[in-house]
């Protein structure tokens, strides 16, 4: 009789916890944790590389600012002429984007590949000195230097780090896509490096470039209308000024972009003879420190010629942008 009383005792236990589990798997949870569920399947989801064609159609499908543009060509409130504008303008600041964040995370890259040197260096000098007996290492002194070194390495990456985020956060304003929200973790991963674009610089011929594009966008020329002097020039007064200010404009890009053209050749011989002069170490089998240290200076001298092509595409695409050629040079396909 006691045996089947503990059996329906325990029984009922059984079913009760049963019916509580079902009780709360079965009702809603809370907002936080919805949330952190999304999240976290998003987090799994890492990019797996991004090109730029992609985030172009990114930004064109999800960019409120473009969506909005396109709104607006539907309704006949802007012209195609003037969404193509707006389309290209956003095509360029993609790429901007999309590039800076590819040459941070480079820069990223290869600073940690450095510290992960240097350690080795570091590592191979003190085992050195301790088989030569000449300056014993103690247990506490190596402990020392490798506080210090992962502080500097620390302090280092820092900076390099933060920049990778802001160049993210950068472009996912752009992009605004699900995946790529700002809210999101997801990594964004460039797979296309920075290539430099070329463009003949004839500051006459863009000059003139420039002033009929700006007659496309603004109509034909205001002609002299009959009445008092004053009243029949101000409109052409007001033409002369804007032309005075559109070649002024295409003059400073135009010294802006031969610049740029200039530090890229340079960065480019830079990056040449240091290549060579680190082929030359390896060759000799020069010390480990010397070679590492001859690796840092090709590192750096390619970050500084991705940066130079950076500023080179920059500013050529300010100049087409003047002289209505932005759309060609970038491969922007035109409204429908």
């Amino acid at each position: 009789m006691r045996t089947r009383s503990s059996c329906r005792w325990f029984t009922g236990v059984v079913a009760a916890v049963v019916a509580v589990a079902w009780l709360l798997a079965d009702a809603p949870r809370p907002l936080y944790a919805q949330t952190k569920r999304d999240k976290e399947a998003g987090d799994k989801d890492q990019a797996k590389g991004l090109s730029l064609k992609e985030a172009r159609k990114m930004a064109m499908d999800n960019n409120y600012d473009l969506l909005q543009a396109k709104k607006q060509l539907v309704e006949k409130g802007i012209t195609r002429v003037q969404y193509d504008a707006r389309v290209t303008r956003m095509m360029a600041d993609v790429e901007r984007a999309y590039m800076g964040l590819y040459v941070a995370r480079v820069e990223l890259k290869l600073g940690q590949e450095r510290a992960a040197r240097g350690q080795a260096v570091r590592l191979s000098g003190r085992k050195g000195l301790k088989e030569a007996s000449l300056f014993p290492v103690s247990p506490e002194a190596a402990a020392q230097d490798k506080d210090i070194a992962q502080a500097k390495q620390l302090a280092a990456f820092i900076p390099l780090e933060q920049q990778v985020k802001l160049q993210e956060l950068n472009l996912k304003a752009l992009l605004n896509s699900k995946l790529y929200s700002l809210r999101s973790n997801t990594e964004i991963v460039p797979t296309d490096r920075p290539m430099a674009m070329k463009k003949e610089i004839d500051e006459e011929a863009l000059i003139e470039k420039a002033l009929e594009h700006a007659d496309r966008q603004s109509g034909p020329t205001p002609a002299r209308a009959r009445g008092p002097r004053a009243d029949r020039q101000a409109p052409v007064s007001d033409f002369d000024n804007q032309k005075k200010r559109i070649i002024l404009s295409v003059k400073r890009a135009v010294l802006k972009a031969q610049a740029s053209v200039q530090r890229l050749e340079i960065a480019r011989q830079v990056k040449e003879v240091l290549q060579k002069r680190l082929d030359a170490l390896v060759t000799a089998k020069a010390e480990a420190a010397e070679i590492a240290a001859a690796q840092d200076a090709v590192e750096d001298a390619g970050v500084k010629e991705m940066r130079a092509i950076l500023d080179n595409n920059d500013a050529l695409m300010d100049l087409a942008e003047l002289t209505g050629t932005l759309q060609k040079d970038l491969n922007v396909e035109s409204a429908d």
